[in-house]
């Protein structure tokens, strides 16, 4: 009696059909997955920022050699911890020079995934 091992060739088809059934079903779920990231990254960005604003608010209230004056816009890379990344840039805003006032400041982030726009809400703090 002989013996075969080894897979007939009806078997391998079957796997490459299901297999590509699989992958079909599957792409249209990762091909939109860039702009989803961006939108993921905008909301982190925002969050990070006022976050920063509000934990520098509170160093700086607590002790005024602690945390950095943020009196404008253009200085709201300091309540990130690395500073601002070339990918953000400040479009415009105002925050007011009255400590505890809440201003806004909008913000582009750009990437190879394109570019978003969002406006933080950040205290000023002289």
């Amino acid at each position: 009696m002989r013996r075969t091992s080894g897979f007939t060739i009806i078997e391998l088809i079957a796997v490459i059909v299901i297999l590509g059934i699989l992958a079909a079903v599957a792409l249209p779920k990762y091909l939109d997955l860039s702009s989803s990231a961006l939108a993921a990254a905008c909301s982190g960005w925002k969050g990070s920022i006022e976050g920063g604003s509000a934990i520098n608010f509170a160093a700086r209230t607590a002790n005024a050699a602690s945390g950095a004056a943020l009196t404008t816009c253009a200085s709201v890379g300091v309540v990130l911890g690395g500073g601002m990344p070339g990918s953000l840039s400040i479009s415009s805003g105002s925050i007011t020079n009255v400590a505890g006032t809440s201003g806004s400041c909008s913000i582009q982030y750009s990437v190879n995934a394109g570019t978003c726009f969002f406006t933080v809400a950040v205290i000023g703090i002289p």
